[in-house]
């Protein structure tokens, strides 16, 4: 039996870069959404359907954070994996707070997808809660997240200037 999965991103290319990554044996799309609000209303349309959430974080019409909180309001035990771009680390940390599972790093490959979902399945809970993705999207076990958060800071004050 294959896993059904809802992919949610407002490009179409990355649609169709996460359908093709995700192969044709073991899961099958149950829906597409473009932006956050369509991808609550198709997760209430086909919730009985959907395994797993594959979630941009960054989008028009409520984006990924807000999109994962509404979904995990639904159903607590949703399993939704974000698709973050490199250096979206405030933002990944602010999308496992909504209740994120795990995440991919944009550019992926299809074994990191494969590796994220199998980590989210096994699990069962949320994936790298102690871990905080670093400046290249990779979880760092040793973070300490009142350093990052200062690294955070000391970023956008440099970027800034």
């Amino acid at each position: 039996m294959s896993l059904g999965i809802l992919i949610v991103d407002d490009s179409d290319y990355m649609r169709s870069r996460l359908k093709s990554a995700l192969g044709d044996d073991e899961y099958h799309v149950v829906a597409e959404a473009p932006n956050g609000a369509w991808a609550v209303k198709h997760y209430q349309e086909h919730r009985e359907d959907v395994d797993l959430v594959l979630m941009d974080i960054v989008m028009d019409t409520a984006n990924g954070v807000k999109a994962t909180a509404a979904i995990k309001e639904l159903d607590a035990d949703a399993r939704i994996i974000m698709c973050t771009s490199v250096g979206q680390h405030k933002k990944m940390k602010l999308a496992r707070q909504a209740g994120a599972d795990g995440y991919v790093t944009k550019p992926f490959t299809d074994e990191e997808v494969a590796t994220a979902i199998s980590e989210v399945l096994a699990a069962g809970e949320r994936v790298g809660d102690d871990a905080e993705p670093d400046e290249d999207g990779d979880a760092d076990a040793d973070s300490d997240p009142e350093t990052d958060a200062e690294s955070d800071t000391d970023t956008e004050a440099e970027s800034t200037a």
